[in-house]
């Protein structure tokens, strides 16, 4: 397994990279639906003003 990883280092490096950004638009995507959660609760407090 040493030797794979020595031998690959940048298939270590890629999975790495891809696996934060997954979890960065992972975070995204739950605080955007906690954040149409709350407009919709109060939809007075978050109206655009014209």
């Amino acid at each position: 397994m040493y030797e794979f990883l020595t031998q690959h280092s940048l298939y270590v490096v890629l999975l790495v990279t891809l696996t934060v950004w997954i979890g960065i638009a992972y975070y995204l995507f739950r605080l955007e639906r906690a954040v149409t959660k709350l407009q919709e609760a109060s939809p007075d407090a978050y109206s655009e003003r014209s």
